[in-house]
């Protein structure tokens, strides 16, 4: 996390020269720069949960169905060895 915040700064360093303003300003974008990925981040990792969320509870189409299908049928095999 620190390191990531180091790049978000060396790259607003880089960006905006420090000579055509002074470093209040500077570190004020930087910080605003670092804040808005991480929320951007957070956001982006809360629809990643959310969406895998809603595939295991409405059993929709896809990857969690197969697997379900497949655990199914190997159920079946091994009720029919059992006998």
């Amino acid at each position: 996390m620190f390191k990531n915040i180091l790049s978000n700064f060396t790259f607003l360093i880089l960006f905006f020269l420090p000579g055509k303003e002074n470093w209040c300003e500077l570190f004020k974008k930087a910080f605003c720069f670092s804040l808005i990925s991480k929320i951007g981040f957070l956001f982006i990792t809360f629809l990643r949960i959310m969406y895998r969320l809603l595939l295991k509870n409405f059993s929709l189409i896809g990857y969690n169905t197969l697997y379900q299908h497949k655990a199914e049928y190997f159920r079946a095999i091994e009720f029919r060895n059992l006998k």
